[in-house]
């Protein structure tokens, strides 16, 4: 039986309720797991951002207020170290790294319209291509930050290529989650020319990190209140796992969760996993799971799993399994009903109600190549279909772009994945202006190592990279797109 919805608070602003649920613990395949859920009341100050009438404290030397068994897997003492936190995220720090290698100016990295890094998604092979509209930084936008208190090393460079893969990682949730009602749905990251999100470091006070309240007022004092952000914290703490403000007002338009400031911190024991708790967070930003809803918790989750936002929250719900394709675990609302759908049914509640798919934070952008067919709603044997192997034969490749600006060149290399050069290739030299699409400029083939060169003098400051096609024993790539400056 569906628990008892909460009535919807009245409209408007002084009506609007902050909820934060922290989780400390996050479930391999069927969502999370809380340890701790404290509900915050009071209503934010008009035009500063949050302010709460109760300090949620999370240190685990405080422990938390309430205390569920782990999932199998997962530890409060798990290593936080940079080579672990690679190791969890499955990815190759030195391969990783190098994806990333091609800086900008301002210390933010270049990336391809396809990001480096291997999703963790299931059914994705690459990550989706991210949304690159407007200036990067016009309009309502989630800005994503690596933060570390004062007395906490930094280890931003070392670690700025994983949080950007995570970061794809939530592109791909969304992308992978509109397209189950024939959507398309991006996140409207700050990014720069190359469309890369900008991950700023942001470093606060001694601890700033012992409690949400105490992080949220820290770096509203440093101007991250802008109501026009969505603020994705990656704390280096290990306080906590994920927590999230959420306004409950399910207003259609005009929402709360539409037009104010919010916040959302995941601590480095979470940054990876086999579901992104990031992507959890932002759903809470964004308005999911709002009272009302048909299958919402009291604690502002859902009971009719597997879905990325549903877990027994200790809120009283009790947990059904409606979705039984475990898959779904990784996406968001999986009977398409409760908080996300680009195509809800008429009369129904998210037709009538906030429906965080309409959210002006996500963009709507062009069919993304790399997306496997999603069915909806899935069916039952879909989590023991096989996933094809590709051919035998092929083989993966790399794509390096590098540019030498005295000489107006720019120069690349073939590779397979053993490092080899790939002779007699053809590859097109494609260049991209800030805020136009990517055109291919010149063709070339590869020589005897693989390596190709072309002339080009762009008429102000362009991005280039190198595409293969593949072939009928090579994988297609691309390469990471490099800054060429006048």
């Amino acid at each position: 039986m569906s628990p008892s919805p909460r009535t919807p608070r009245p409209s408007g602003p002084s009506a609007t309720t902050w909820r934060a649920t922290a989780r400390l613990a996050l479930a391999a395949a069927t969502g999370l797991a809380v340890l701790a859920g404290v509900a915050l009341t009071g209503g934010p100050t008009p035009g500063s951002g949050l302010t709460t009438d109760v300090d949620v404290q999370l240190a685990l030397s405080g422990g938390p207020t309430h205390v569920d068994p782990l999932p199998d897997g997962v530890s409060l003492d798990d290593p936080t170290d940079t080579r672990s936190l690679y190791d969890r995220a499955g990815q190759d720090r030195a391969d990783l790294v190098a994806a990333y290698a091609d800086a900008s100016s301002d210390g933010q990295t270049t990336a391809a319209s396809t990001p480096p890094g291997r999703p963790s998604t299931s059914g994705l092979g690459a990550h989706v291509s991210p949304s690159c509209s407007g200036t990067g930084s016009d309009g309502r936008r989630v800005q994503p930050m690596y933060v570390r208190e004062t007395t906490t090393p930094s280890r931003y460079a070392s670690v700025l290529p994983l949080l950007l893969n995570e970061v794809a990682n939530v592109d791909d949730v969304f992308a992978v989650s509109a397209a189950k009602t024939g959507g398309v749905r991006r996140v409207r990251w700050v990014h720069d020319g190359a469309c890369t999100p900008v991950l700023p470091e942001v470093v606060v006070p001694s601890g700033a990190l012992s409690s949400f309240t105490a992080t949220i007022q820290a770096v509203q004092a440093l101007g991250y209140r802008d109501p026009s952000r969505k603020y994705l914290m990656f704390a280096d703490a290990n306080a906590l796992c994920g927590i999230g403000t959420l306004y409950t007002d399910s207003r259609p338009t005009g929402n709360s969760n539409d037009t104010r400031t919010s916040y959302a911190r995941v601590d480095a024991r979470c940054w990876s996993g086999s579901t992104s708790v990031a992507a959890h967070e932002l759903t809470h930003n964004l308005g999911g799971v709002l009272p009302g809803a048909p299958h919402v918790t009291p604690g502002s989750h859902c009971w009719d799993q597997h879905d990325l936002m549903c877990y027994d929250d200790r809120s009283g719900a009790a947990m059904q399994t409606l979705c039984p394709d475990k898959q779904q675990g990784q996406l968001l609302d999986c009977g398409n009903d409760d908080y996300f759908s680009t195509a809800p049914a008429a009369g129904s509640w998210l037709a009538t109600s906030w429906n965080t798919a309409s959210s002006s934070f996500l963009d709507t952008t062009a069919p993304d190549p790399t997306l496997p067919p999603v069915a909806t709603p899935p069916p039952p044997a879909a989590a023991s279909t096989p996933t094809p192997a590709p051919p035998a034969g092929l083989a993966r490749t790399k794509v390096r772009s590098d540019w030498h600006g005295r000489h107006g060149l720019v120069t690349g290399v073939l590779r397979t994945s053993g490092r080899e050069g790939v002779p007699g290739a053809a590859l097109a030299l494609q260049r991209r202006y800030v805020g136009q699409p990517w055109r291919t400029v010149a063709r070339d083939r590869t020589d005897g190592r693989g390596r190709v060169a072309e002339r080009d003098h762009p008429r102000r400051t362009a991005y280039y990279r190198w595409v293969f096609d593949g072939s009928d024993h090579l994988a297609a790539s691309r390469s990471s797109s490099v800054k060429a400056r006048r």
